[in-house]
């Protein structure tokens, strides 16, 4: 790594704008697009000193006529160690995106009896809290009608997953 660019913004759009003006405007390469807090992005490029100096100007430039722009930095020769940290929240921002399609493959667990399939868990969650309370009201179950009542979304999904699993139509 040569050089190192920081550019700092608002919002989504503006990072879009800041890393296309850039890679346009000069031949570097986009290392990540960071979502730091409360709105702000960081895109971070790598290139030759000169080239990354060009492309940071230029989307400084783009983002300040969209008004988005906060700031940007330009790291001519970044210490080795650096290179570790960018590296190391590369590696944790891809063990975090397994683990939420990890938990999203699980969502999808069914709900069957007699090896036919009544409703997923994915489609329950996409149910209102009305209507799962509506279906558990329809169905024989262990809650009165006062538990049924103050229930949340997940004591209702797990009632009727009980109800279904015992056999029940």
């Amino acid at each position: 790594m040569n050089a190192l660019g920081l550019i700092e913004v608002y919002g989504y759009l503006g990072a879009i704008e800041a890393a296309d003006s850039a890679l346009k405007a000069a031949n570097v390469k986009l290392i990540d697009c960071e979502k730091v807090r409360g709105g702000l992005v960081c895109v971070k490029l790598t290139g030759d000193v000169g080239a990354i100096k060009a492309a940071v100007d230029v989307a400084e430039e783009k983002t300040k006529n969209l008004n988005v722009y906060v700031s940007s930095h330009v790291i001519a020769k970044p210490d080795d160690s650096l290179k570790k940290i960018l590296e190391i929240n590369k590696k944790i921002k891809t063990e975090s995106k397994k683990e939420i399609i990890k938990e999203e493959k699980s969502k999808v667990s069914k709900i069957e009896t007699d090896n036919k399939i009544i409703f997923t868990k994915e489609e329950l969650e996409l149910k209102t809290v009305e209507e799962l309370r509506r279906m558990v009201r329809n169905i024989k179950s262990s809650m009165s009608n006062k538990q049924i009542k103050y229930a949340r979304k997940d004591k209702l999904i797990e009632e009727l997953s009980r109800y279904y699993k015992r056999g029940n139509k």
